[in-house]
């Protein structure tokens, strides 16, 4: 009887053993998904295009925009959230007023040098300050407790990529996401239009962003990619940089099919339409000199309206595929969508025919 009770109670341990072993092989299983889980969902850091790294605050309240990164104003009302924006507002445009009313009593924060006033940053005390590559001091503003972010926007890549990290950063990834979505759509409608154009009828596109040095868009620049991808060819595809200062023999080289002026450019659609120098250029010779629009913001910036540019100019290359009912349709379905607002026939209008510069602060 004693040897029954002994073996009764061995098999009830050996059971335990093996239950203990298959709970402990469970856990083994298991324990590295939580492991990875808490190391990268609790993250609270976020690194830069150029390798420096910043904070995700919990909540975004006040935000502070650096000289420099004067696309990031419109992103933020893009993403619903231009009433953080404390100070650091480059460019007023009047649509940018009208949407934001707070941003006409918003300033510059100016850099000399290539310098940003460390104190007065300090003093701001804003939850994420966005800089641009132009600030030489950066170590020294997160030295002092600034929490900096550093935007990139030298390609078309780039920009995408800064978006996505302004999302996060403030808290609206729903939006930011909802915001590429649409510059994709974009895209892909485009090119189902001009995707038949065979290369040796693509336009040669020239974009000019001052006449008097004359100075274009070099090919390291978020520009060409737009251009490329409304179905054109930049003509600066072989010249390295982002700001060059060239001369009329080197355009009259490149002979554009199309120049496109910058909305940034002060008076030089005038002046290149009242100069003679110019007449020999193709661009003017065929009447395919256009001022870029201006909306929240220059369309031929990075910012929050890309989309609006692509189209602009795939019907600037090829009217026949893209249609400027097209460009007010999507037009006005992306400023109801993004900035609540009707766009009005008036609007679109005085929008792809400017005619007043936008007020530079």
């Amino acid at each position: 009887m004693g040897f029954g009770i002994q073996t009764k109670n061995q098999t009830i341990h050996r059971r335990l053993i093996v239950l203990l072993s298959a709970l402990m092989l469970i856990l083994l299983a298991i324990t590295p998904v939580w492991a990875a889980d808490s190391s990268t969902s609790g993250s609270d850091k976020i690194i830069d295009g150029y390798g420096n790294t910043a904070s995700i605050p919990q909540s975004v309240n006040t935000i502070v925009v650096i000289q420099g990164a004067c696309n990031v104003p419109s992103l933020l009302c893009a993403l619903g959230i231009g009433d953080k924006l404390i100070q650091g507002l480059c460019f007023k445009t009047p649509l940018q007023i009208k949407l934001q009313p707070d941003y006409a009593k918003i300033d510059p924060l100016q850099v000399q040098n290539g310098e940003a006033n460390v104190e007065d940053l300090v003093k701001q005390n804003a939850d994420i300050v966005f800089g641009w590559t132009n600030i030489k001091n950066g170590q020294a503003i997160r030295d002092a407790g600034v929490n900096l972010f550093i935007v990139n926007l030298d390609s078309f890549d780039e920009m995408v990529e800064t978006i996505k990290s302004i999302a996060k950063i403030t808290g609206t990834e729903k939006k930011g996401d909802e915001l590429l979505q649409t510059l994709n759509e974009t895209i892909q409608m485009i090119d189902s239009k001009v995707s038949t154009v065979s290369q040796d009828k693509k336009k040669k596109v020239l974009l000019l962003t001052k006449s008097d040095p004359i100075t274009v868009m070099g090919a390291d620049t978020f520009n060409r990619g737009l251009i490329e991808k409304a179905g054109g060819i930049c003509v600066t595809d072989n010249m390295p940089g982002y700001f060059l200062e060239t001369d009329m023999e080197q355009i009259l080289k490149m002979d554009p099919d199309i120049i496109l002026v910058s909305a940034t450019g002060g008076n030089s659609y005038n002046d290149i339409m009242n100069s003679t120098a110019w007449d020999s250029v193709r661009a003017k010779k065929e009447g395919h000199i256009y001022q870029v629009p201006t909306g929240v913001f220059y369309w031929d910036k990075p910012g929050s309206e890309n989309n609006l540019f692509l189209l602009w100019e795939a019907n600037k290359f090829y009217p026949d595929l893209v249609s400027v009912d097209t460009l007010k349709s999507e037009a006005q379905k992306f400023y109801k969508k993004f900035f609540n607002y009707d766009l009005s026939d008036e609007d679109f209008n005085s929008m792809i025919n400017p005619v007043k510069k936008a007020k530079t602060t």
